[in-house]
């Protein structure tokens, strides 16, 4: 097994990184940016370049401290964990899924099967809600947001 050692700037790189990606809620983003600090004023004593790291991570504690995050949908949406059928082909074919936001103008869904859920499909959710034809608008991952038709 042959061990790869990484200089300070690249796990300082790897960090921000990993900050980047985390929720702005995210428990693990105090650690990572006591991490991030801890590491720069050593890199700062050999020369390394700091100043992007420095105001990445600078920008990233000021907007998850002080300015709320931009919502840029045009109605709210809020968590929900519902069970729904997604059923497509004139009610020939179906299959389950999770709404796992809803909004009044569409949901976000983790289908079952994300590569075989169709661009239009009318959505049968396991409450008394009714029926709504739906069309997909984004896919990321194994989550599809849908708005209603």
């Amino acid at each position: 097994m042959q061990l790869r050692t990484r200089s300070k700037q690249q796990v300082l790189s790897d960090l921000l990184g990993k900050l980047l990606r985390l929720p702005p809620n995210d428990p693990d983003r105090p650690a990572l940016t006591r991490m991030i600090e801890d590491l720069r004023p050593d890199l700062r004593e050999q020369g390394g370049r700091t100043r992007p790291a420095t105001h990445r991570a600078d920008a990233m504690a000021e907007t998850d401290q002080s300015a709320p995050s931009v919502e840029r949908r045009r109605s709210p949406r809020r968590r929900v964990l519902l069970g729904a059928r997604i059923v497509f082909r004139g009610g020939l074919c179906s299959m389950t899924g999770h709404i796992v936001g809803s909004s009044p103008s569409g949901v976000t869904l983790r289908p079952h099967d994300i590569s075989l859920c169709p661009a239009r499909f009318l959505l049968k959710p396991r409450i008394e809600a009714p029926p709504r034809e739906c069309e997909v608008v984004w896919r990321k991952g194994d989550l599809v947001g849908v708005r209603y038709v």
